[in-house]
């Protein structure tokens, strides 16, 4: 599945910092970076399979009405795509998509030369073991599923369709994560109220854990209070409260307390600086203060962490 949301990359520690494998940093060029955020999980407990992939070139291409239990999206790639869906005419010429969802009924109706990829696949768990999860709205248009400019689609075919010649035991993995990363691309693509309300609700929620956490990563070394955090993101206290405990399961406050400390674990395990810079880098008063909290948060003190062998 795409890793979203992401933010830039930022350096770890403060300028000057020797990291212990000796890197010069000064000499080095960043060409970009990202970090995916401490915060983002997956968007749902999900899983893709995919089942076939066809790439057809024909003058004409007809195929009765039939109904669909898992997931079929039709990417033109030369010419004009045509079909019925749910007895609703769908043309799209190529780069374009047609998504059919479990439950449609689905007919082709190519009466011009078109090339064009089928694709497949199941979204797990489904209400059945043979009925994919419903990704998108019920109540959802069916001219909605219809992408008029998919590149990235008819790029993901082919990188599906070559997979199908290989043959070793990692194929099926790599299909199912191109087949993921399709339907990722999909739901990017379709208007959000097409997204099934379960779904644009937890991705709601990412999109405020990516604002909120970069926000805070860029000012961890600051006195970070709750109205400012508030004010920089556009939103009431209240709204703010409401939604980290939503997302987080905690309080503002609390949240940037534990992120600090995770960023601290990060310094002392990754550089050499000293208790009391890591501090000073942090934001807090003294050295003993950030060790007494560091100690409640990790069980161990500071100083004992980078004689504690990772498990």
């Amino acid at each position: 599945m795409p890793d979203r949301p992401l933010v830039p990359d930022r350096p770890l520690v403060p300028d000057g910092v020797r990291v212990p494998d000796g890197d010069h940093w000064p000499e080095a060029q960043d060409l970009g970076s990202w970090t995916r955020l401490l915060a983002v999980g997956e968007a749902l407990p999900l899983r893709v399979r995919c089942h076939r992939v066809n790439v057809e070139r024909m003058r004409t291409h007809c195929v009765p009405a039939h109904r669909h239990d898992h997931y079929e999206v039709m990417i033109a790639i030369r010419g004009t795509y045509a079909c019925m869906v749910q007895n609703q005419a769908l043309s799209v010429a190529a780069p374009g998509a047609v998504v059919v969802r479990p439950g449609d009924v689905h007919e082709d109706r190519c009466t011009g030369a078109v090339t064009f990829a089928s694709v497949n696949f199941a979204v797990m768990p489904g209400p059945t073991p043979f009925r994919s999860l419903d990704v998108f709205a019920a109540e959802a248009p069916v001219a909605s599923l219809a992408i008029h400019h998919a590149d990235e689609l008819v790029a993901l075919a082919q990188r599906l369709s070559a997979t199908w010649r290989r043959r070793d035991p990692f194929i099926a993995q790599l299909q199912d994560n191109l087949a993921e990363e399709l339907l990722w691309r999909i739901l990017g693509l379709v208007p959000i109220a097409t997204v099934a309300p379960a779904l644009a609700t937890r991705l709601a929620h990412q999109g405020f854990a990516a604002e909120f956490t970069a926000l805070l990563t860029q000012q961890l070394s600051a006195s970070l209070d709750v109205p400012g955090l508030a004010a920089a993101l556009g939103i009431s206290t209240r709204t703010m409260s409401q939604k980290c405990v939503a997302v987080f399961g905690t309080s503002p406050a609390r949240y940037v307390a534990r992120l600090r400390m995770e960023q601290a674990k990060a310094l002392l395990v990754q550089t050499d600086l000293s208790v009391k810079r890591i501090a000073d880098y942090l934001g807090f008063a003294d050295q003993f203060h950030f060790s007494k909290v560091y100690k409640r948060v990790h069980g161990v003190a500071p100083a004992r962490e980078r004689l504690t062998p990772e498990a």
